[in-house]
This record gives structure tokens, C-alpha cells and sequence, in this order.
């Protein structure tokens, strides 16, 4: 567990990292709780009340990389990434939610195709984003990304979700009750943030 950080600019280096960055590439067997063998790992848990602010030279504020799987992200706070969540390379079993991300890309973006039953999710989550863009995307393919609940802030209060309206996607049972708003004032941002942070 990854809980009650402050982080600074962890990227210097390169563009192609997150504040946290994961890889995944070789299983291990060992001992599951119900005394059986298993490779699969327990679940990763970043959360709750992590400050990871990346304003340097950002991609992701948690980058879950190259087949990561099985984290849960959650109750944090990360301004000035380009991205939120971020899964790739046959990645999956990764969620996110109850976090607050305030930046100029989008807050989800899954970049690999899942199996049923091993998708990403996204929900409860606050995405302020600073330009009108897609808020989520996905790879073709596959299983679609557990979403719901997800709270949307954009100039003029647009966005849009994989190249489609939001609603053309909650008509089709996706993404249910996410709302799209305007970017409310910086007081409410800031007690927003300090509610995420455990400091309300």
C-alpha cells in the first residue's frame, strides 16, 4: 500500500513515465490465503491521500506499463499530469476510482484490449481537464472499461468519451450518471481537493 505521499516531479528525465510507473513481465507462484498455489498476485494498492504533482515534463500520474495488472488506485490527488489512468501492452484488472485529476489531457486512457471479467475501471472519479477533449479512451477491441459515476469539468462543460458524446455512450448502458460541468471556481477546486486529501 502507497498511501499519504507527497511527490514532486518524478519525470525529469523523459516524457514517458508516470509519477509511479509499473512494469509486469514475470509471474511468480506462491501461497494464495486459501493455501493453494497461484500466480495470481494480490491486488497493489496506491491509496488513499497521495499528492502526486508532475507539472515538469508529465505523461500519467500513475502509469501502469508494459502488462501491469490487479492495482487499485484510489482517494488521490494528482494535478498537472497530461493523463490519469494509463494501461497498456495486454494490461488489465487495474482500477481507479475516487480520485481527483486536474490536467490538460484526459483522465483515462487504456491502450490495450481486455478479456471479459479482467477489464479496467474507472469510477467515482473528479476529471478536470483545462481544454475540451475526450476524457477516456480505449483500445478497440476487447472488453470495454468498467466506467460510471465519474464526474466531468471542461470549458463550456464539453467533452467527450472515445470520439463519441458521453450520452451516445450512456445510451448504449456505458458510463452511467457520469456528468459533464463546467471548471467551477479555484475555492471549490482547492476544498475539493482537500476533501480527496483526507484534509477537509
Amino acid at each position: 500500500m502507497l498511501t499519504n505521499n507527497l511527490v514532486f516531479n518524478m519525470v525529469r528525465e523523459t516524457q514517458d513515465h508516470g509519477t509511479f510507473n509499473s512494469w509486469d513481465r514475470q509471474p511468480f507462484m506462491y501461497t494464495g490465503a486459501d493455501g493453494t498455489p497461484t500466480f495470481v498476485p494480490r491486488t497493489n494498492v496506491i491509496g488513499p491521500h497521495n499528492f502526486f504533482e508532475n507539472d515538469y515534463n508529465p505523461q500519467e500520474a500513475v502509469d501502469n506499463d508494459d502488462s501491469s495488472a490487479y492495482y487499485e488506485t484510489h482517494h488521490n490527488f494528482f494535478p498537472f499530469s497530461t493523463g490519469g489512468l494509463k494501461n497498456d501492452f495486454r494490461g488489465h484488472d487495474n482500477s481507479h476510482h475516487n480520485n481527483m485529476y486536474y490536467n490538460a489531457g484526459g483522465c483515462m486512457g487504456d491502450g490495450t484490449t481486455q478479456a471479459p471479467g479482467h477489464e479496467d475501471s474507472f469510477f467515482n472519479n473528479s476529471c478536470y481537464m483545462n481544454v475540451a477533449r475526450d476524457y477516456a479512451s480505449w483500445a478497440a477491441g476487447g472488453a470495454r472499461p468498467v466506467m460510471h459515476d465519474n464526474k466531468v469539468f471542461a470549458p463550456g462543460a464539453r467533452a467527450t468519451e472515445n470520439g463519441r458524446s458521453i450520452a451516445s455512450w450512456q445510451a448504449e448502458g456505458h458510463d452511467l450518471r457520469t456528468t459533464v460541468d463546467e471548471i467551477p471556481s479555484d475555492d471549490v477546486v482547492l476544498a475539493m481537493a482537500r476533501e480527496v486529501l483526507g484534509m477537509a
